[in-house]
């Protein structure tokens, strides 16, 4: 019986399905963009150094809350960003279990860079779509995310 239902999904018709998908390529089109660019940096790590530049110095819980993501996760992710020289690490002095992340001149120098591009990857991944959509289609989403939000933590 499983097996059946399996077979009659209309995957292409599934709001999930189209979500994924929908991410998928424009998380794709904006690395081609940025590799263009000559830039060897990922739309997460684009992200993080954005949310730092934006609220200062973070630790990785802040990260890993934001971002959605496991602290081993981020913790890999703060590594590369590391090594590339775009953040540094410091032991918090009110709480040696954490550290805090602060962001380079280098990372600041690269979000000017990103942000243009990432304004024209915007524009070109909703083009033909009204303003009217786009705020119907966010408005979806985010109820989306809190409910799936919801599950998750009701199902810890």
């Amino acid at each position: 019986m499983q097996l059946l239902i399996m077979e009659n999904l209309d995957f292409e018709n599934l709001i999930s399905y189209n979500i994924g998908r929908a991410s998928h390529l424009m998380i794709n089109a904006f690395h081609r963009s940025l590799q263009k660019l000559g830039l060897d940096i990922t739309l997460q790590q684009v992200g993080m150094l954005h949310f730092i530049h934006c609220h200062g110095e973070s630790n990785q819980q802040e990260l890993a809350e934001v971002m959605d993501k496991d602290k081993s996760a981020i913790l890999r992710s703060i590594d590369i960003l590391e090594r590339k020289g775009y953040v540094t690490r410091e032991v918090d002095s009110h709480d040696r279990r954490k550290n805090i992340i602060t962001i380079s001149d280098k990372a600041v120098e690269i979000l000017e860079v990103v942000k243009p591009h990432f304004l024209t990857h915007v524009e070109l991944m909703t083009k033909d779509i009204t303003e009217q959509e786009v705020d119907s289609c966010l408005s979806v989403m985010k109820k989306i995310q809190e409910n799936a939000r919801q599950f998750i933590e009701q199902t810890k």
